[in-house]
């Protein structure tokens, strides 16, 4: 079989487990880069040896990444891992005799802390939505809002329907990862929020049950809305770069603060396992000089 067609069955695999579109993605982009350097995908699977492996892995197709950087070391720890994977799906499928990844190393790294949105950044961009009082400068305001309030992904936020908010309970159903339907809650600000939103929505011809949409009706894409927040940081004069996910790792962090339960964070992001979560626990050298002082 040829690397190219492995590589689609391999795809299809993981869509077929539930897999989310962001990981499939993901997986699709780093064993692109090993096709690429196998002549496009002509090389046939039953002859990658560990050798060829090791070429690539210290090659400029994986050293540097689609966009022209340098992959970090954790990008070259998800390389190895992917390929791990792939061939050990290979193997298991019979589609190979033996796996020339098995002997591939996941290093263990220190997870780098997460990018957090500074207070004052967070006020000013809120500050500069409430400059205008048209529905799309609402509409984002109202989702920087949730983003920032429930911790859920772009992609959760994105997908949601009107019927998935329920402001007598105060809940959101957002789809997460593996489709697996999830309860968030929503504090009395948001669901304020919420509300109003939902009037102005009403004013709209909507031709879709999105909760967020644009102007003709449509549901707003995950693309959309990161260029309009894009957008907005720059008008409200905030240089770092924030993303949309800025937001989860920030609320995680302020939650851990207040209340120093991992667990309760855990179960805010909705991770199955706490060792996910544990990278807000990193404390800042700040906090930990204080701490020493104390004892």
């Amino acid at each position: 079989m040829r690397l190219d067609a492995a590589i689609d069955g391999f795809l299809q695999h993981l869509e077929a487990n539930g897999c989310s579109v962001h990981t499939v993605r993901s997986y699709r982009s780093d064993l692109r880069s090993l096709q690429r350097f196998c002549g496009n995908g002509r090389a046939r699977v039953a002859r990658m040896t560990p050798t060829g492996l090791a070429e690539f892995l210290t090659s400029p197709h994986a050293r540097i990444g689609p966009t022209g950087v340098v992959r970090s070391a954790s990008a070259l720890n998800r390389l190895r891992a992917v390929l791990r994977s792939f061939f050990r799906w290979l193997h298991e499928t019979g589609q190979v005799r033996s796996n020339p990844a098995c002997a591939l190393r996941v290093r263990s790294l220190r997870p780098m802390p997460p990018v957090l949105l500074d207070p004052c950044d967070e006020w000013r961009l809120l500050a500069a939505m409430r400059g205008s009082d048209d529905f799309l400068a609402h509409r984002d305001r109202v989702m920087v809002e949730v983003l920032s309030g429930t911790g859920i992904r772009i992609g959760e936020l994105v997908g949601l329907d009107v019927r998935d908010v329920d402001l007598n309970a105060a809940q959101l159903t957002i789809r997460a990862k593996g489709g697996v339907q999830e309860a968030r809650h929503l504090n009395r600000r948001l669901v304020r929020s919420l509300r109003a939103h939902l009037r102005r929505r009403k004013r709209l011809a909507a031709s879709s049950s999105a909760l967020f949409v644009g102007r003709s009706g449509r549901r707003l894409t995950a693309r959309q809305f990161a260029r309009r927040l894009h957008g907005w940081l720059a008008t409200a004069g905030v240089n770092r770069r924030i993303t949309p996910h800025t937001f989860r790792h920030t609320l995680a962090t302020r939650l851990l603060s207040a209340t120093g339960n991992l667990r309760l964070v855990q179960r805010a992001l909705g991770h199955r396992r706490v060792d996910t979560t544990s990278r807000y626990a990193q404390l800042p050298d700040e906090a930990l000089a204080r701490a020493l002082e104390a004892v």
